[in-house]
């Protein structure tokens, strides 16, 4: 009985797929984890969550900070050091309010 429940499991998890993390191609939101929304407006996709405080950290999920990626729009970009950390078509730029980078469209 044990193995039957396992491989329940183990099968209906591989068919669900996992979602992307934040700053991960998507083309629609259940591609997203929980909580975030795929923004097709951005080259690729662009898994994230709106937020508010440009700069801070406290709501977006680990790895991401809060940016203007566009007039009056702020997301949960990824954190970045380098160029080369970020996707074609993104370019890892300071961050209002911060110190950080985070890879933007």
């Amino acid at each position: 009985m044990k193995w039957i429940i396992a491989l329940t499991f183990a099968f209906g998890t591989l068919g669900c797929g996992a979602a992307t993390s934040a700053g991960a191609a998507c083309k629609l939101d259940n591609e997203c984890q929980i909580g975030q929304t795929c923004n097709n407006t951005f080259p690729g996709g662009f898994c994230s969550k709106g937020c508010l405080q440009e700069g801070s950290t406290d709501e977006c999920p680990q790895g991401t900070i809060c940016a203007q990626v566009t007039l009056g729009a702020r997301y949960c970009a990824v954190i970045c050091t380098e160029q080369s950390q970020c996707r074609d078509s993104y370019r890892c730029n300071g961050i209002t309010a911060s110190s950080t980078k985070a890879c933007q469209p």
